[in-house]
C-alpha cells in the first residue's frame, strides 16, 4: 500500500512517548535529536489518526517483504549502543551471500528481526548461511541469538555457540532429570 513515503526510503525509525502530557514535549525534543544525527525527513504525528499511519507502516513491513519472494526470518537481540555495527554488518552479508535482507525490530531494546529475501520456490543454500552468518554477527557484538521468540531447529548450532559447551552440557543435564526417558520434544536442542 502507498503510505506516500519516498520511494528511495531506506530506513524508519518510529519512537513515541507515553508520558501522557509530557508526550508532546518528549517528541519535540526526540525530533531535535534525530535532526542533529542527520535524519532526512521528521514527521511527527500530530493526533492519533496520524500516528496510526505511522504504525501501519510498521505492520505493513513483513507483507511487503513478501511480494519479494521467500522469507527466512530472523531473531537476534544486540546492545544498542551496536544497532549501526549490525545494520552494517547485514549489509556487508547481504552483498557478500547476493540475497536482501531487510530489517525491522525494536530499537529500545536492540532485538532485531534480520529477514532474509530469496527466491519462492528454492531451498536456497545462501539463504541458509546468510541466516548462520547472522547469528554470528549478532554473537560478535555481543548480543544473543534470539531476543523474543525462542530457538528453534533453525538456531540449534547458533545457541552452542552461544551458550559454550559447559552451559550446553549443564542445560542438558537439567532436562534430564525432568525427561530421563528423552521422550519429551524429541530431536531438538536438548533431546
Amino acid at each position: 500500500r502507498d503510505l506516500g513515503f519516498p520511494a528511495n526510503l531506506g530506513g524508519m525509525l518510529i519512537i513515541e512517548s507515553d508520558r501522557g502530557e509530557l508526550a508532546t514535549a518528549d517528541i519535540a525534543r526526540v525530533a531535535e535529536i534525530c535532526s542533529k544525527a542527520g535524519a532526512i525527513e521528521i514527521a511527527q504525528a500530530s493526533n492519533r489518526a496520524e500516528s496510526n499511519l505511522l504504525h501501519e507502516a510498521r505492520r505493513l513491513a513483513l507483507p511487503a517483504m513478501e511480494g519479494l519472494g521467500a522469507l527466512l526470518i530472523d531473531d537476534i537481540a544486540v546492545p544498542r549502543t551496536k544497532l549501526v555495527a549490525l545494520q552494517e554488518g547485514l549489509e556487508t552479508i547481504s552483498t557478500r551471500r547476493k540475497l536482501r535482507i531487510a530489517t525491522v525490530g525494536h530499537v529500545g531494546d536492540g532485538n532485531m528481526h534480520p529477514v532474509v529475501i530469496f527466491d519462492r520456490g528454492t531451498e536456497d543454500v545462501r539463504a541458509r548461511l546468510a541466516f548462520e552468518d547472522i547469528m554470528d554477527l549478532g554473537l560478535g557484538l555481543g548480543g544473543t541469538v534470539t531476543g523474543e521468540h525462542g530457538v528453534g531447529l533453525l538456531k540449534r548450532g547458533a545457541l552452542g555457540r552461544a551458550l559454550g559447551d559447559l552451559l550446553s552440557a549443564l542445560q542438558r543435564q537439567i532436562k534430564t532429570v525432568f525427561d530421563p526417558l528423552a521422550i519429551m520434544n524429541p530431536g531438538k536442542v536438548f533431546s
